[in-house]
């Protein structure tokens, strides 16, 4: 049981982690968001 609940709080922290990368890249990379700015 607290296996999955460290593999639940894993998954959100990297999705989170993810999400605000992608805001900061959206808000910094506005400007030059080609084929290759995102991962």
């Amino acid at each position: 049981m607290a296996d999955l609940a460290v593999i639940g709080i894993l998954m959100v922290a990297m999705g989170f982690v993810m999400w605000i990368g992608h805001v900061l890249a959206g808000m910094v990379g506005a400007t030059d968001d080609g084929p290759e700015a995102g991962r």
